[in-house]
């Protein structure tokens, strides 16, 4: 499972300035995806943060880009009263991620969420660290 930016530690708010490459490892994408469909973007200039730079590479803040990241990909919930180990169908995936249950349906059967956790009465269900491992950072929009 990737490192969420979330917990990244360093100055300020605990967490450590990101630049493209951090980015595009963080958030699954290709460091061109995020130079060009990202940084580019008035959303990005008008709400993230440069904040210093290492080497030639500018430093974003990490929460400014976790927000802009948000909008643009699905991450896990901050705060969840849904448990790491609770057994979830395609309808509560749906639920607990916001995505709609079409494209729930159309990731399981592409393989996406990975061979279920639990097939008791003929009904797939996975965990839902295992719907978080699968979807983080599931494109939210289209990104060309």
């Amino acid at each position: 499972m990737a490192t969420m930016v979330a917990q990244e530690s360093g100055a300020g708010t605990g967490r450590e300035p990101v630049t493209v490459a951090d980015i595009a490892r963080l958030y699954r994408r290709s460091a061109r995806v995020v130079r060009e469909k990202w940084v580019r973007t008035d959303a990005w200039q008008s709400t993230v943060r440069v904040v210093g730079k290492r080497g030639r590479w500018r430093l974003y803040d990490a929460d400014d880009v976790e927000a802009f990241a948000r909008q643009r990909v699905w991450l896990p919930p901050r705060d969840t009263d849904v448990p790491p180990g609770r057994l979830l169908d395609q309808a509560a995936i749906a639920e607990y991620t916001g995505i709609d249950i079409s494209a729930v349906w159309s990731d399981v059967s592409r393989g996406r969420l990975g061979e279920p956790d639990d097939t008791r009465d003929g009904v797939r269900r996975w965990k839902r660290s295992t719907v978080d491992e699968h979807l983080w950072a599931r494109q939210r929009k289209h990104e060309g």
